[in-house]
């Protein structure tokens, strides 16, 4: 899990080889040498508060289970170089409060989910697949904006963000998972921008269609509100208006 490493000037391990364990590690810097960070590297390492990557990183994939229940990491400066952060890479990390994923094309099933602290994440303009429950029980984030690149977004991906007032879905018409907001209870703002109704696998919805208190107070505002109201899955929004 932690590593074969040295300690820097500062106390930082310098991580290049992973061997071993090191379970009193409060702060590690990748080598610049590492291209990819392996399972549950770092796992349940309850001291890990920082994380940082040598100038020069070529890392291109953070690990499934990586950083797994790190409940005291803080930050995590990640390099231009990252392309896929894995499944449970940075599950229960409930101290991390952002995540630059602006060069991130992948993100694997429950890559963030229970990150209660988790306040922001920037996605990459070349986004292609958000998986299964990836943000799942994020309660602390308000606003999410899925790039149009997007052309897997899972089931529940999104699922029991408690705080999320506002979202915007990709402008394409590929097939969206099941329930990707279901238990999104402050969710007021949800925008549709395909000009087509974008179909749910299994014809599933957005929320629980049981759940008419969230369909009549999140407002849909779509790019064709008349193909959204003829859509099995997007026309139990009771508020269906034009994109402003």
């Amino acid at each position: 899990m932690l590593v074969c490493g040295f300690l820097t000037s500062r106390g930082v391990v310098m991580v290049a080889d992973f061997n071993s364990v090191d379970k009193e590690a409060e702060e590690v810097m990748i080598a610049r040498s590492v291209k990819s960070i392996p399972p549950y590297a770092f796992a349940e390492n309850e001291n890990l508060r920082s994380v940082r990557f040598e100038a020069g990183s070529r890392c291109s994939s953070i690990g499934e289970g990586a950083f797994y229940r790190c409940a005291a990491l803080k930050e995590i400066a990640v390099p231009p170089s990252l392309r896929e952060v894995g499944t449970n890479a940075f599950a229960w990390c409930t101290s991390l409060k952002a995540f630059d994923l602006r060069t991130v094309t992948k993100i694997g099933t429950l890559a963030f989910a229970y990150c209660e602290s988790l306040e922001s994440v920037d996605f990459s303009p070349s986004l292609k697949n958000i998986g299964n429950n990836a943000f799942s029980r994020c309660s602390s984030l308000t606003e999410v904006y899925i790039p149009d690149s997007v052309t897997l977004l899972e089931s529940y991906a999104f699922s029991d963000c408690t705080s999320l007032l506002k979202a915007r879905m990709p402008a394409n018409d590929s097939l969206l998972g099941e329930l990707i907001f279901e238990g999104c209870e402050s969710l007021t703002e949800l925008t549709q921008p395909s000009t087509e109704a974008p179909p749910f696998d299994c014809n599933s919805f957005i929320f629980d269609p049981a759940d008419e208190e969230a369909y009549a107070r999140c407002r849909l505002s779509a790019a064709d509100p008349d193909a959204c109201r003829r859509s099995p899955g997007w026309r139990l929004f009771q508020s269906i208006t034009p994109i402003e």
